[in-house]
């Protein structure tokens, strides 16, 4: 068991507008799930892209749109949202401040990520 905080963790510039923190992974002896928290800057669009595993979030902070095939949502502090795997989707900070995003994913999105190869990939 462990506590830390969110800016404890290595913020990582994941593409133009985008900061990605491994909060919780394989190296804190999590077995089956990630934790992660994104940061997106005021007028960035985080691409619309696909995976083949679910993930659930919750804004911390700011507000955003969350992009679908044909439907948009409002997202914001005190909602969660639900993205199937390989729904198309994307995430657009419309806002005046940075967005961020508390995310959850199964174990196989952390290969995506570890990958220095695939820095800067909508994983």
């Amino acid at each position: 068991m462990f506590v830390r905080k969110i800016e404890d963790t290595e913020n990582i510039d994941w593409m133009e507008g985008v900061k990605k923190r491994l909060m919780i992974g394989p190296k804190d002896g999590a077995p089956t799930y990630l934790m992660r928290v994104y940061e997106i800057a005021p007028g960035t669009i985080y691409p619309l892209h696909t995976h083949n595993y679910e993930h659930e979030g919750t804004p911390l902070s700011g507000e955003g749109t969350l992009v679908g095939e044909g439907i948009e949502y409002k997202i914001q502090a005190g909602v969660v949202y639900f993205i199937p795997p390989n729904e198309p989707h994307s995430i657009i900070n419309k806002g005046k401040e940075v967005l961020r995003l508390l995310c959850t994913s199964p174990l196989c999105a952390y290969n995506a990520m570890a990958d220095p190869a695939n820095k800067g990939s909508t994983s």
